[in-house]
């Protein structure tokens, strides 16, 4: 089901890296969606509660990495060593809270997925990821080399 919908050409913007595509966007989370289901196994009731907190957790991971992207901005234009350890407490202060998100978001899951789902969960995540790259490299024709602004395996840059 995954290659079939990535094959009709959801992938096919390529081109420099510019603002995001709310349209490219809604594509891949329709699509991120329906492999985590199959994936997963989930039947109507476990969807019915997991896709709301899923969402809710997709929206404050966005958050973590808006804010991360200013602090990264920011961080280029410091200079003192004062300045520096503060900004150094910041983003470490940040990673932490999105830790403690990933966390909660998990243990919320317990309640509304079987323990195998769970488990299973970031690891299907991360395959989904995994495929879209390759996808993209792939129709990009450069197989070797990751998409722009990503720096080695998982790195934003």
């Amino acid at each position: 089901m995954f290659s079939l919908l990535l094959t009709t050409g959801i992938m096919a913007q390529d081109g420099p890296p510019g603002p995001p595509d709310p349209e490219r966007e809604e594509k891949i989370k329709v699509l991120k969606r329906a492999f985590i289901t199959e994936k997963l196994d989930l039947t109507v009731s476990e969807a019915e509660k997991f896709w709301p907190l899923y969402n809710e957790h997709e929206k404050n991971r966005k958050a973590f990495r808006e804010e991360m992207h200013k602090l990264r901005e920011e961080e280029k234009k410091i200079t003192d060593k004062n300045a520096l350890k503060e900004h150094i407490r910041k983003m470490t202060e940040l990673r932490k809270r999105e830790a403690d998100a990933d966390q909660n978001f998990l243990l919320s899951c317990v309640d509304v997925l079987r323990p195998e789902q769970v488990k299973k969960l970031v690891r299907v995540e991360e395959e989904f990821r995994k495929k879209l790259l390759d996808k993209l490299r792939e129709r990009r024709g450069d197989r070797g080399n990751p998409p722009p602004g990503v720096r080695g395996p998982g790195r934003r840059e």
